[in-house]
Formats: C-alpha cells, structure tokens, sequence
C-alpha cells in the first residue's frame, strides 16, 4: 500500500508540475522509492502464498504477467500520447494506480 500510494503521488506532482524544473528530480526519486517498496512486496508473495513443489511455476507466471504487463502498456502509451499528450498519460497511470489502491484496501479488509 506504501509503495502504490508513494507511485500515485509522484504521477500526482508530474500532472500538476506545471513545468517546473525541479519536479521530475524529486517525483522520479520518489517513483524509486515506491517501486523499492512495491517489487520488495510482490516478489515475495509466491513464496508465502503458494506451495513449494509449485514456487518456481509460480515466480514464471508472475515474470510472464509481468513482462506482458509492461509489453501492453508501453503500446498503449505510446498511442495515448501521440493523440492526446503527457497530461492524458499521467491520468492514464493515475486511473490504474486508483484501481489498485481500491483492490489493496479490499484485500486488506
């Protein structure tokens, strides 16, 4: 949840940012700091979650999502982009960092 909501605030600081020259520094240091809690969180969770005869099929899986995840939205931005800008980037990223936020705190409860 840390790590997600630390995300939602730096692709909050680039759509207000309104060009000024010391926000990327400080955003893209805090999306380090929230990609540090987040991939610590999620390779971690095969290992107590699943069984361990199925642990490497399940480290698989999860680099496969994973690298489609990337594959998929790397396209999708691209066109984002190219038709509308940066600003609908950031809502594009902020809409899926909401979505998850909603799914953690429902797995949370």
């Amino acid at each position: 949840l840390l790590g997600i909501t630390l995300m939602s605030g730096a692709h909050l600081l680039f759509l207000l940012s309104n060009g000024a020259s010391y926000v990327p520094f400080l955003a893209n240091t805090i999306i380090g700091l929230s990609h540090s809690c987040f991939n610590t969180a999620m390779w971690v969770a095969p290992a107590v979650l699943v069984d361990n005869h199925l642990l490497a099929t399940s480290y698989g899986v999860l680099e496969a999502f994973l690298s489609a995840g990337y594959a998929v939205v790397d396209l999708v931005i691209g066109q984002l982009i190219d038709k509308y800008g940066y600003f609908a980037q950031e809502v594009f990223f902020l809409c899926f960092l909401a979505i998850g936020i909603l799914i953690t705190v429902l797995l949370i409860l």
